[in-house]
């Protein structure tokens, strides 16, 4: 299982799929290709793996899980929201005191170019 966990949020429930720049760009004018591209590729390239539902995490690749089947269905169908994220570098810095000398160091994470995809809850 993955150790990203998605949540519910505001009755959706969030994805990730990493695409390249160079993709969006050839791509982002035309919706059909865009969707096209999810529903092709969404099977075995997104992430997280589960879901909390219900207070127990759930694993989406057990496709005997209704949540799962759910879930699979409604991105067949085309019935999601998408947003892009272009790539972006984390920089974060933290400082460690040994010997009375303050070192600082950086820690710096590169963010993959990614679609944010939302499926709505069941009720």
């Amino acid at each position: 299982m993955s150790s990203y966990v998605v949540e519910r949020n505001l009755d959706n429930y969030i994805f990730f799929m990493d695409v390249s720049p160079s993709w969006w760009i050839n791509h982002r004018s035309s919706i059909e290709k865009i969707i096209k591209y999810v529903k092709d590729k969404f099977g075995r390239d997104y992430y997280p793996r589960t879901v909390r539902a219900r207070k127990e995490v759930v694993d989406l690749d057990d496709l005997s899980n209704s949540l799962s089947r759910y879930i699979r269905s409604k991105i067949r169908n085309g019935d999601f929201s998408f947003e892009f994220f272009p790539e972006e570098e984390i920089c974060k810095s933290s400082y460690v005191i040994r010997n009375g000398n303050v070192m600082f160091e950086k820690n710096l994470k590169k963010q993959n170019a990614r679609l944010k995809i939302s499926v709505k809850v069941c009720n």
